[in-house]
């Protein structure tokens, strides 16, 4: 059975960094807050709900960057707090090359994510 997830975009906008999570067991290896969809959950609440457990970060609104049949990239429009959280990884503001170098966490899939992002046209403001 093949696990659906959900992740989520975030952008400083005074920096214009990048809302990342380290991987567990690697504290250098960063990717996108996101996660598993519980039983019963949505794309975008489970988009939601990672981040904040993830971050802290509470997203209040958000619209789809892409999806496919497993997963979903979301960008959040709308958020407030700040980097607080109780779980293992590492949470830091990086700028986009932290995301798509071949040694961070899952680098195609950011950098489709991001690609979609851009081409969206939101004029997004992201540091590279």
């Amino acid at each position: 059975m093949t696990i659906k997830s959900a992740v989520m975009i975030v952008i400083h906008p005074d920096t214009h960094l990048i809302l990342s999570v380290s991987r567990k067991d690697n504290f250098i290896k960063f990717g996108l807050p996101g996660g598993g969809l519980e039983p019963g959950e949505s794309f975008m609440d489970c988009a939601i709900r990672e981040t904040f457990e993830e971050t802290g970060i509470v997203v209040t609104k958000c619209i789809p960057v892409f999806d496919d049949e497993e997963n979903r990239c979301f960008y959040a429009t709308e958020w407030h707090g700040e980097i607080n959280t109780q779980e293992i990884a590492k949470v830091e503001w990086l700028p986009l090359f932290r995301l798509i170098e071949p040694n961070s966490a899952f680098p195609e899939f950011n950098t489709g994510a991001f690609q979609k992002l851009i081409a969206n046209n939101l004029g997004v403001n992201i540091a590279l």
